[in-house]
């Protein structure tokens, strides 16, 4: 594991999935990189994929959020989970 994880409610984690239009791949990649796992090796092993097929996802997350790394990625689901807490 890299990162320590962050904690982000499956409510809110929902809700900024559903406003980015995640796909369940990404969003099954997004929970492992808010986990802890951020080697793209990692990743790829835990849902039995190619590395390859993770830089595409990861690709298209960073399309859909208009954000270019994963450290970009965290601090979002960060900041905007405590945003979506009531």
């Amino acid at each position: 594991m890299g990162r320590d994880a962050m904690i982000v409610s499956e409510r809110q984690f929902n809700l900024l999935a559903a406003e980015y239009a995640l796909s369940p791949r990404q969003k099954q990649i997004m929970r492992l990189l808010l986990s802890g796992v951020d080697s793209t090796e990692q990743i790829a092993s835990r849902l039995r994929i190619r590395t390859g097929t993770v830089h595409i996802h990861f690709g298209r997350i960073y399309a859909k959020t208009h954000r270019a790394s994963r450290a970009q990625l965290m601090y979002l689901f960060a900041t905007e989970a405590k945003s979506a807490t009531p």
